[in-house]
């Protein structure tokens, strides 16, 4: 059998974290953190930028223009103001939180953030279980937006 390692720093390929997990094996060694379903979806816009410019400045609008960030949502084109749709590890609580990817339509402009599933998730495990300094999570699913202007969710 070989052992899955969870590397917290790399929370792209080392993780455990998601709806449903199911572990099954006649010996299941739990060492490191299972977690199911996030408890926290985040996303902080800052208003203004490191140069103290509203972060929405025609300006601001530029750089990302220039440096890739725009892309086509449902037909028009917006900009990623925020480097998203990916699970952290956030220590506060020793666990994955998840962070919303947030656009900008300069031609309404508003801010979509893309669509949340904030729910929970499920564990199981079947087989003769042991473990040392195993941390297994079932998180509830509960949304929570950080500092910023949400103009609007689509």
């Amino acid at each position: 059998m070989t052992a899955a390692k969870t590397n917290i720093e790399q929370a792209e390929t080392g993780r455990i974290a998601g709806d449903s997990v199911y572990l099954a094996a006649a010996d299941i060694n739990v060492n490191g953190l299972i977690q199911s379903g996030y408890g926290k979806f985040e996303v902080i816009i800052p208003e203004k930028d490191e140069n103290g410019k509203d972060i929405l400045s025609d300006e601001n609008i530029q750089k990302l223009k220039n440096n890739g960030s725009e892309v086509t949502v449902q037909g028009r084109t917006m900009y990623k103001l925020n480097d998203g749709n990916k699970a952290v590890y956030d220590e506060s609580t020793g666990a994955f939180k998840y962070v919303v990817q947030v656009y900008y339509d300069p031609k309404t402009k508003e801010l979509f953030v893309e669509d949340i599933d904030a729910r929970g998730g499920n564990i199981y495990l079947t087989g003769r279980i042991s473990s040392t300094e195993q941390t297994v999570k079932q998180q509830d699913g509960t949304e929570k937006i950080g500092n910023g202007r949400i103009l609007h969710r689509a």
